[in-house]
């Protein structure tokens, strides 16, 4: 699984803001030779619309949808799931993250996981 975290320098609705997401992702995605993808978006009109069964009535939706469309042409397979926003905390999580940082300052922030502390800690026992 692959996450990552995008500030948009410009002012966008929340909906192509979302699309600005995806399309980031699938840039990766395409980068690193990605050939079977599986997506996961907590927004249910965008996944909607990518999957056909809604239509982007708005100019920049369709121009949007229409270029996650050529996008998603270049995998040999992809899924597109909407996920309930309530089970993508972690997306949320990004999210914040993106808007957070300042975007003069371009970093890679790696997250590392830790299952036990660095030190051990060695338990003397006492005598008597």
């Amino acid at each position: 699984m692959l996450e990552q975290a995008i500030t948009l320098g410009f002012k966008t609705s929340n909906n192509e803001a979302e699309y600005e997401a995806l399309l980031a992702g699938l840039r990766m995605a395409k980068d690193l030779a990605v050939k079977k993808l599986a997506i996961h978006s907590d927004s249910q009109l965008i996944t909607s619309q990518a999957n056909g069964e809604y239509t982007a009535k708005h100019l920049r939706m369709a121009q949007d949808l229409e270029k996650v469309l050529q996008q998603l042409e270049t995998f040999q397979t992809y899924t597109l799931t909407q996920v309930p926003r309530a089970d993508n905390a972690h997306a949320d999580a990004l999210a914040g993250l993106g808007s957070a940082i300042d975007h003069q300052f371009k970093r890679s922030i790696p997250v590392e996981y830790l299952d036990k502390p660095s030190i051990e800690i060695e338990l003397i026992a006492e005598v008597s």
